[in-house]
């Protein structure tokens, strides 16, 4: 073999790799758009079809899972809308709220804590109960 001579199988795999790079950058050639499509759907005013979304939660029999990864595939820029949101509330609120003193909040969260364990006591209190008459009355369990 001289110095300019390249192995066939070489060749062909530098062919191979050479053309799926013409067609790479072809599609990204196509694409272009594509990128304007997306920005446009992301500031887009967000749509939820909560009918469709409604229909697969509530459905009785085995789960629809190809529709609900049609769903989720088309909302796909409302998931980035509601996220981009959050960040921008979040960090807007620390910065708009960064010299207010801290709120004083220690009473309504005991209330807050004293409403939920009496809340959960008397649920639990009527289960036990309810139980005890069932075993009275003879249903059982």
């Amino acid at each position: 073999m001289g110095v300019n001579s390249i192995d066939p199988s070489i060749a062909a795999g530098i062919d191979t790799t050479m053309d799926s790079l013409r067609s790479a950058s072809a599609a990204m050639d196509n694409t272009t758009t594509g990128y304007t499509s997306a920005y446009t759907s992301f500031i887009s005013p967000p749509s939820f079809d909560h009918k469709e979304f409604l229909r697969i939660l509530t459905h009785h029999g085995e789960f629809p899972e190809e529709d609900a990864k049609q769903w989720i595939d088309s909302h796909f820029y409302l998931t980035l809308q509601i996220s981009t949101f959050y960040v921008l509330f979040v960090f807007g609120m620390r910065y708009l709220l960064r010299d207010r003193a801290p709120f004083n909040l220690f009473v309504p969260l005991n209330a807050w804590n004293l409403f939920l364990a009496v809340f959960r006591w008397v649920l639990r209190w009527g289960h036990w109960m309810g139980d005890w008459i069932g075993i009275r009355v003879g249903t059982g369990f």
